[in-house]
């Protein structure tokens, strides 16, 4: 998305302001976006049957929390006068978050 900015951007003002005749486009975003969310799920479930993660891993609640917080991320930055106009940090400690709560602790 980032190499994309500016068509990001401009979709999600479509979106905000109602446009007509979005219907297609809103159809493969979240086609795409259901597809991301998937292979992460299925990324979430392989690691939890190989011992990788946590056996307390619900893969399609911990995918989709992943998923709307990259979009959160995402939205923040579009914001005007965004709370926050690097997302590294926040992408950091969405990192940290997800090792604490996916990795299996270690003795």
């Amino acid at each position: 998305m980032s190499q994309n900015v500016y068509s990001v951007r401009f979709l999600l003002s479509l979106v905000v302001r109602e446009e007509k005749n979005l219907d297609d486009v809103l159809d493969r975003t979240t086609e795409l976006f259901r597809i991301y969310r998937n292979l992460l799920a299925d990324i979430l479930q392989t690691g939890r049957e190989k011992g990788t993660f946590r056996t307390s891993v619900t893969p399609q609640a911990d995918a989709a929390l992943i998923m709307a917080t990259l979009n959160g991320i995402l939205v923040q930055g579009f914001a005007v006068g965004g709370l926050q106009t690097d997302p590294k940090p926040l992408l950091e400690q969405l990192k940290i978050g997800l090792a604490e709560r996916l990795l299996p602790a270690t003795p």
